[in-house]
């Protein structure tokens, strides 16, 4: 007797419907998407017990006759794709012609129809795959589908379900993607005859945006665009002030489907880099429109994965756009507090974002990369370190004759050094915060960056001795696919033995440093953990830690000579953030000290 066999039909359906329906909200999913593709504009959800005993959704869309309703579910029919050659121009957003089956193989199922032509429409009843029936039935037009005791009958499925509350939560935040998404339709969200979400109509450009982030949020989102040959990319991203701790708060939209893509996420972490601290994410929604042959949609069950078929102009397109919009931001730090290009700084007034230049062309020639030139040294405008012989005034008093302002025509005046970390100064709006650490590494970074940019090469100091580095076997055989670049920065290295590295030449700026060993041990492991091929990146994270590593530290004493050059460098060089994405000014106005203190 043969040991293969084939399963049942309803068993069949089953096990697919483990990769389409996983809980509840995978449902609803379906669901929506449907009625989304039938042309309603009126969608209500209604769900009981989590989603478990009931979920019903009724649309006003295109309706169903009776034979479109019994074949609506059979497995693989549908009404949107009909060829092989149409699965490379899919307009909607249902296609396999899998959810309804599924759904019905799992639940008590009843489908509900009327085309708006006909007289009368049809009422279909299945449970879990099993006797189904159909007969008329009196009905608005459209579409009403009942979902009754999910998994009810699959014990092993219902118990990896989460409480009522949670599963819940899953179906509230599914309906307000698709909300967001489509905001000229009407949706509404009720249980136990409690509306939870019903949309807004007539909401436009960020303000649609207010189901997934919030009104407040959604009217200060910054927009950007991008296109291309054959597509088109709209988009609202939160500044940094309203960061979350989870990138959870951030989605992708691809022909109006919301998509997980590994690429698209690359491109938002990419462009965020240096305007967000490390460990937040933004908030907002980026909508991206693709001719559909561009665009491969069939690559998951779920349908949330999708495939460019040029992934890499979409990307730089999504990246360029991100930046300029958080570039170009204004946005207040915190209630009461303004960043200080919102100050007046001496007929300067747009201080800009510290920001990621443009891709640097890296040579992977060694041969052909330029000669170091000793005439051109990357040197900060104030000392890298401060040692015994300067000095320093004493507690800082604001009656030291130390505070004069810096110059007859400079609106700043010093006020004082807190904690030996934040420098104090008095601006024509009110107080100024410097965070000498952060603001100094910021000044580096964006040195040693324009210079890379400009194809100047770093001044480097060849070492007496060289210095030796114990690594891994695994890791000296890798640093090959590195050295080109740490080349770049002025740090030339070979292998030494199968187990070390022998450094003979480093940045001038870090061989200044007492603790230079720790620092050139560091830049090579950060080499070697981050993604060698891809040469940007690995740019700028070599170079954000040799500004870090060579920045004054915070309880530094700095002499008040030095702490005036760094605010005039950074309203020179337009920075307001570390390479890290964390302030390094923060202003208050006179108004809000003011305001603090009962006076208005």
């Amino acid at each position: 007797m043969a040991k293969i066999k084939i399963l049942p039909p309803n068993v069949a359906n089953q096990i697919a419907a483990g990769e389409v329906i996983e809980r509840p909200a995978s449902v609803v999913k379906e669901l929506i998407e449907n009625s989304l593709d039938a042309g309603a504009d009126r969608i209500e959800i209604a769900v009981e017990g989590g989603g478990r005993d009931l979920i019903q959704i009724k649309d006003n869309g295109v309706g169903m006759d009776r034979e479109d309703i019994e074949l609506a579910v059979e497995p693989h029919a549908t009404s949107k794709i009909a060829t092989e050659k149409d699965l490379s121009s899919i307009q909607t957003l249902g296609f396999r012609g899998e959810a309804l089956a599924s759904i019905a193989s799992v639940s008590n199922f009843t489908l509900i129809s009327r085309p708006k032509h006909a007289q009368q429409g049809w009422e279909l009843n299945i449970s879990f795959g099993h006797k189904k029936s159909i007969k008329p039935k009196g009905c608005p037009s459209g579409t009403l589908v009942k979902v009754e005791d999910l998994f009810g009958q699959i014990p092993a499925r219902r118990k990896f379900l989460k409480s009522a509350q949670t599963e819940l939560g899953h179906i509230s935040q599914t309906v307000r993607i698709y909300a967001a998404a489509n905001p000229t339709i009407h949706f509404e969200l009720t249980s136990k005859k409690r509306t939870l979400f019903r949309s807004k109509q007539g909401l436009s450009g960020s303000l649609a945006l207010w189901p997934l982030v919030g009104e407040k949020i959604a009217s200060r989102l910054l927009k950007f665009e991008g296109s291309g040959p054959w597509f088109s990319i709209k988009g609202y991203i939160s500044g940094p002030e309203d960061g979350r701790s989870t990138s959870k708060g951030f989605y992708f939209f691809v022909n109006n489907r919301i998509v997980r893509e590994k690429m698209l996420w690359k491109a938002l972490s990419e462009a965020c880099k240096g305007s967000f601290v490390k460990g937040t994410y933004p908030l907002g929604a980026v909508f991206i429109q693709v001719e559909p042959e561009y665009v491969d949609v069939n690559c998951h069950p779920s349908k949330q994965e999708v495939r460019f078929r040029d992934g890499s102009a979409i990307f730089q397109a999504l990246y360029n756009g991100i930046k300029r919009a958080l570039e170009s931001r204004h946005d207040p730090l915190s209630v009461g507090e303004k960043s200080i290009h919102h100050l007046k700084f001496n007929n300067k007034n747009k201080i800009s974002q510290l920001s990621e230049p443009p891709p640097i062309e890296i040579n992977n020639d060694l041969e052909q990369d330029q000669p170091l030139r000793e005439d051109y040294p990357i040197q900060p405008s104030i000392p890298l370190e401060v040692n015994d012989s300067i000095q320093t005034t004493e507690n800082f008093s604001t009656k030291s004759d130390s505070f004069e302002p810096f110059e007859s025509s400079s609106p700043f005046r010093l006020i004082g050094h807190l904690e030996n970390t934040y420098i104090l100064f008095q601006g024509p709006e009110g107080l100024i915060m410097v965070d000498q650490h952060a603001a100094h590494e910021a000044i580096l970074f964006k040195n040693i960056m324009d210079s890379l940019e400009s194809n100047k090469t770093i001044v480097s100091q060849t070492l007496a001795f060289p210095i030796i580095i114990s690594k891994s076997h695994d890791e000296v055989s890798q640093l090959d696919k590195s050295k080109h670049i740490l080349k770049k920065l002025g740090l030339k290295l070979e292998s030494f033995g199968a187990t070390e590295i022998a450094v003979h030449e480093v940045p001038e700026i870090v061989a200044r440093q007492p603790d230079k060993t720790k620092i050139i041990s560091e830049l090579i492991d950060k080499a070697l953990e981050i993604n060698s091929s891809d040469p940007k990146s690995l740019l700028w994270d070599l170079v954000a830690k040799i500004a870090c590593r060579c920045a004054i530290k915070a309880d530094d004493e700095l002499h008040s000579a030095e702490m005036k050059q760094l605010i005039d460098d950074l309203i020179e060089q337009g920075i307001t953030n570390c390479p890290h994405g964390r302030p390094v000014v923060i202003a208050i106005s006179l108004e809000e000290i003011q305001k603090r203190f009962k006076r208005i």
